[in-house]
C-alpha cells in the first residue's frame, strides 16, 4: 500500500512537471555571437515558446539549428527555471580569409562560410592563408566545393611546414593559375596546383640558399616548368646567376636558376 501511495504521488508530480504551464518556455535568448544574427536565431527557435521546458531539453528540438546554421561548433545550453532558456552558439573559428570583388569572405576549415563582408576581428591574423582574386562564383553556395577545399588545404599545409608563422597571399591570376606571395614581397608563380610538395621543395631550397637582405632584388620566382626554378631578378642586381648546386637539390633533381632580366 505505501508502495503504491509513493508510486502515485511520482507520477503525480511527472504529471504536473510536464502539464503546468508554469513551466511552458517563454524566454529564449542567445549569448553574444560573433557571424550569426541573434535576431534569425531567435526567429528559427520560436516555435519553442508555450513549450514544456522538460519536454524540450529531453527531445532537444533546438538542435535543428545545427542543419539551418553550418557556421555552429556547438551549441550549450543554461536553463533558467521555470521558464526561460539562453542558449551559447559556439561558431567555427575561420580558417581561410578570401578577398573577391569587394568583399572579404571567412571560411572555417570544412569549407562553411562564415561570413560575406563585415570586419572582424580574428585571431593571430598573420598565420591565416589570405586568397585573393577568386570569382564570386565559387562561393556561390554555403560552402566551396570539396574539390577547391582539398587542394587549398594541401596548399596551406605545405605552407605551414616549409613558411611557419609567415604571412602569405595567394592570388588567382587566372583560372587554374596562382601566384604566391611570401614575406609581403616576393611573388612565386606557381602555374596549376598540382605538384604542390615538389614546387614547395625547390622553393624552399633556393631561397634557404641566398641571404634573407637579397629578397628585394628578386622580381619573381616561376616554378611552372617541372622541375626547373627560373628566377627574374631586378637588373641593378647581378645575384643568383649560377645553377643551383646538383647536390643541393631536393632528391638530387636537377634544377636550374636563370635569370631573365626585366625590362
Amino acid at each position: 500500500m505505501k508502495n503504491r501511495l509513493i508510486y502515485a504521488a511520482l507520477l503525480t508530480v511527472i504529471v504536473l512537471l510536464f502539464s503546468l504551464p508554469y513551466f511552458s518556455i517563454q524566454h529564449i535568448d542567445f549569448d553574444e555571437m560573433t557571424y550569426l544574427s541573434e535576431k534569425d536565431l531567435k526567429a528559427e527557435l520560436s516555435h519553442l515558446k508555450g513549450r514544456n521546458v522538460f519536454l524540450t531539453l529531453i527531445f532537444r528540438p533546438y538542435r535543428k539549428l545545427f542543419k539551418t546554421y553550418k557556421q555552429i561548433e556547438s551549441l550549450e545550453k543554461d536553463v533558467h527555471f521555470p521558464n526561460a532558456i539562453t542558449f551559447k552558439v559556439i561558431e567555427k573559428k575561420p580558417w581561410l580569409s578570401c578577398m573577391t570583388e569587394g568583399q572579404t569572405i571567412l571560411i572555417s576549415s570544412d569549407g562553411i562560410i562564415l561570413t560575406r563582408g563585415g570586419d572582424y576581428v580574428i585571431e593571430n591574423p598573420n598565420q591565416m592563408m589570405v586568397l585573393k582574386g577568386m570569382s564570386l562564383e565559387y562561393f556561390a553556395d554555403d560552402h566551396i566545393s570539396g574539390h577547391l577545399l582539398t587542394q587549398l588545404k594541401r596548399l596551406n599545409n605545405l605552407r605551414t611546414t616549409y613558411f611557419p608563422n609567415q604571412s602569405v597571399l595567394i592570388e588567382q591570376d587566372a583560372y587554374n593559375s596562382w601566384t604566391l606571395i611570401l614575406f609581403d614581397q616576393i611573388l612565386v608563380k606557381l602555374g596549376n596546383l598540382d605538384d604542390l610538395e615538389e614546387k614547395f621543395s625547390r622553393l624552399h631550397t633556393f631561397l634557404n640558399m641566398i641571404e634573407t637582405e637579397n629578397y628585394s632584388t628578386i622580381n619573381y620566382i616561376d616554378l611552372r616548368i617541372k622541375n626547373k626554378l627560373l628566377v627574374s631578378k631586378s637588373v641593378e642586381n647581378k645575384i643568383l646567376e649560377n645553377k643551383l648546386p646538383e647536390n643541393k637539390l631536393p632528391e638530387n633533381k636537377l634544377m636550374e636558376n636563370k635569370l631573365m632580366e626585366s625590362e
